[in-house]
């Protein structure tokens, strides 16, 4: 994927599929959305016995997640952006090539450093 600000949709190909909105009102159904950035501490690979033990000592469930919460205070990671593509009706300089009904992808690029440490069940 490259690093441009706009998508360019003749390249997308010819849609396999499509399921116009016509008798739905989609924003009944769909409200705002939150993107969740998942670290799986002891997920299917970083949590293999034989992967964490050529590193780690112990189990890495038993010995690294379960426990004193403040292991994790200053846990973070770094995306360096985040691409949203959304639907734009309106007229916007900054739009991307118009669709055939008048429709433009737009495009925002949100930088993102998070603080936090998500996902972990005890």
């Amino acid at each position: 994927m490259s690093n441009s600000s706009s998508i360019n949709i003749s390249d997308l190909g010819t849609p396999i599929a499509n399921w116009p909105n016509g008798g739905c009102e989609i924003d009944n159904f769909f409200k705002a959305q939150n993107l969740i950035f998942d670290i799986m501490l002891c997920g299917d690979f970083a949590g293999a016995a034989s992967v964490f033990a050529e590193t780690c000592s112990g189990t890495c469930y038993t010995d690294y997640v379960v426990g004193d919460g403040s292991n994790y205070a200053n846990a973070y990671f770094d995306v360096a952006s985040v691409r949203v593509f959304s639907y734009f009706t309106g007229s916007d300089e900054n739009a991307a090539l118009p669709l055939s009904r008048g429709v433009s992808w737009t495009f925002a690029a949100v930088t993102v450093v998070a603080g936090l440490l998500i996902g972990i069940v005890v």
